[in-house]
């Protein structure tokens, strides 16, 4: 186990989202073991790419190296993995206008380059993942890969020091994840949109306004997290 201040923007594989949030946890210290496994399976996944839905594995493979790599900070290594699935879903789904396959891979290449300290570039593969998003997820409740993109633009446009831009995100953002979640007794992703709001209104001079959406934060994280391995220490202040 370990103590670790640090800023998470990590990827994750197709049918999980990454997320952005600053706080400080205990965590149990990741194993390595796993990207071995997956570097060995790269190679023979790539010999099955003209194979009907090969080029799927191998995005999925990619994908799923690069953010195990991310989750054991190491983005300059997980880079190289999520380019190789953008190019290879540019290519395939080219004559589309959009996929969710595509918009998981600008997803995590933003969530690297974030990572790398390069929020201008993360801010432009978030937008461009947002606006994909919003064509194939038009539905009234909207929907979480949407939200996440919506939070990952709020929160590159804070680091810029663009609060008055990234607020809009971040509220629209909550308000999706409290209608998909409704009814739950909290979610990890409402969690941060929560913290994540009240550090944009707190950081726009306004803390009585922030104060709530913190310890909304918190009695949430109380609850999800009080059985975990996952200890929650602070939040985003």
């Amino acid at each position: 186990m370990r103590r670790k201040l640090f800023r998470t923007s990590t990827a994750a594989p197709i049918g999980t989202e990454p997320e952005q949030r600053w706080c400080r946890t205990i965590v149990p210290r990741p194993s390595g073991k796993g990207t071995a496994i997956l570097r060995g399976a790269i190679p023979i996944i790539r010999k099955l790419q003209n194979d009907p839905d090969g080029h799927a594995h191998l995005t999925t493979c990619l994908n799923n190296m690069g953010a195990l790599l991310l989750s054991l900070g190491r983005p300059e290594k997980a880079l190289p993995y999520f380019e190789e699935a953008l190019a290879i879903d540019r290519k395939v789904y080219k004559h589309l206008d959009g996929h969710p396959s595509l918009a998981k891979c600008l997803h995590n290449m933003g969530a690297a380059v974030s990572s790398l300290g390069r929020p201008e570039d993360a801010l432009r593969y978030h937008q461009e993942a947002l606006a994909m998003r919003r064509k194939l997820f038009k539905g009234p409740r909207g929907h979480p890969d949407l939200a996440a993109s919506l939070n990952s633009v709020g929160v590159e446009l804070e680091s810029l020091g663009r609060l008055g831009e990234a607020f809009p995100f971040f509220e629209e953002a909550l308000a999706m994840r409290r209608t998909l979640f409704k009814g739950l007794d909290g979610h990890p992703a409402l969690g941060i949109s929560l913290n994540n709001m009240g550090s944009v209104v707190k950081s726009m001079g306004r803390p009585e306004e922030a104060l709530p959406f913190f310890e909304e934060a918190f009695a949430m994280n109380r609850t999800l997290y009080k059985n975990s391995a996952v200890t929650l220490i602070c939040r985003r202040v």
